[in-house]
């Protein structure tokens, strides 16, 4: 079932017909407009939800999108036979709530807005369910999405199945940032934990590190930190088992490429690495970031080397640094396995070298069936795509 409640003052039927004890799905969007309509709306959703948890005993996924209010989210308290649930959109859970869905023992996918301006009060619910629930928090939690501050997040993840060769399920983590502006290393203690408590279960992570800036910042003080560093990452050396990794940053990333090296030296199992973040070309403020990458492409052929079940691929370079053939020529790693590039690169206003950025990305990655050159404009990359598929006698793909 799914209600979706739009204009408050036209939904005149009551949610009873809605109820079943058979039901096993809820979705429910409100939208985000609120009035003195909303109210009565909130009270009758919460009413109807509260019927459903003590009802229908066969319910496993709840959606609430929207901005509702607490009682109607803390209604969710008492499903504790939820296999999936999503609070987004506005709707926020109390931690009180949270504790007790922390003990909820079918949870497998968790999608949530985790704003805490209070986040002893967060850590104080894991500590009082602790109490009636002596077991580990989230015991069959598989996937999670979760948007909170760097503080929020570091008390969630603190309460994860502790790590070990089966304890821990949970496979798959997007993070979120709340757009506070922050240096993105506040975040490092966050991924410590969350690598001590998923290194034998995590296969896919995803991290959007964004944060809202303007050119109204008082240039004086101290700017944050944006770029994410390999400092930043260090702690995720320890997901050894990880398939894919996105990161999603407000500025692109701050690495060279003994740092790529690395990297690919974390995760040999890789098979999906997005390191690239569109530049920013918005506000004129280079004390806060830089567009220019680190990077080259001579990092292409060690990432070649290192992770051989590489599908796609993207990150930050200088395409205008090319290595300098070896003598002898260098074997030509054979990964055959990349089928999509992305490289992210500053053109506007220079010249490179079209044959030899493509016999470099080709003595890398010969099987290529999508190449993406993102300057953050409309430049034109046809002359280096036609190098490369001409290597093989291949033409551009339309």
């Amino acid at each position: 079932m799914r209600l979706v409640l739009k204009d408050a003052t036209r939904q005149d039927f009551p949610f009873a017909l809605y109820l079943s004890r058979s039901l096993q799905r809820v979705s429910v969007d409100v939208g985000f407009r609120t009035s003195k309509e909303t109210q009565g709306l909130h009270e009758s959703l919460y009413v109807y939800l509260d019927a459903v948890a003590h009802v229908s005993a066969n319910l496993q996924h709840l959606h609430l999108r929207g901005r509702l209010s607490d009682r109607v989210t803390n209604s969710v308290a008492l499903m504790r036979g939820l296999r999936s649930l999503s609070v987004c959109g506005g709707s926020e859970l109390m931690p009180r709530t949270l504790g007790f869905i922390a003990c909820f023992p079918n949870l497998e996918d968790l999608r949530l807005q985790l704003n805490c301006p209070n986040v002893a009060d967060l850590a104080e619910s894991f500590t009082s369910a602790a109490v009636s629930n002596p077991a580990s928090f989230f015991p069959s939690l598989r996937s999670l999405r979760i948007c909170a501050s760097p503080a929020a997040a570091e008390i969630f993840f603190a309460h994860l199945p502790p790590g070990g060769n089966s304890s821990s399920k949970l496979h798959t983590v997007h993070l979120e940032s709340d757009l506070k502006l922050r240096s993105v290393d506040s975040w490092t203690p966050v991924l410590t934990v969350l690598a001590e408590k998923t290194h034998s279960s995590l296969t896919d992570l995803s991290f959007e590190a964004q944060t809202i800036f303007c050119e109204a910042l008082d240039h004086a003080d101290l700017p944050p930190k944006l770029h994410v560093t390999l400092a930043t990452l260090a702690p995720l050396a320890r997901l050894a088992h990880l398939r894919r990794f996105a990161l999603d940053a407000t500025v692109p990333p701050d690495l060279c490429d003994a740092d790529l090296a690395t990297i690919a030296h974390w995760w040999p199992e890789i098979e999906e690495l997005s390191l690239w973040s569109r530049p920013v070309d918005t506000f004129d403020l280079p004390a806060y970031f830089t567009t220019q990458p680190r990077a080259t492409p001579a990092s292409l052929s060690v990432l070649a080397t290192r992770c051989p079940r590489l599908r796609q691929l993207g990150l930050p370079a200088e395409v205008m640094v090319l290595p300098k053939p070896a003598h002898p020529p260098l074997v030509v790693p054979s990964q055959t396995a990349l089928a999509r590039l992305t490289i992210g690169c500053v053109r506007t206003g220079k010249t490179i070298d079209p044959a030899g950025l493509a016999q470099c990305v080709y003595c890398a990655f010969p099987a290529l069936q999508e190449i993406e050159f993102d300057s953050g404009d409309e430049t034109s990359w046809v002359d280096v795509l036609e190098c490369y598929f001409g290597l093989d006698g291949r033409s551009v793909p339309t």
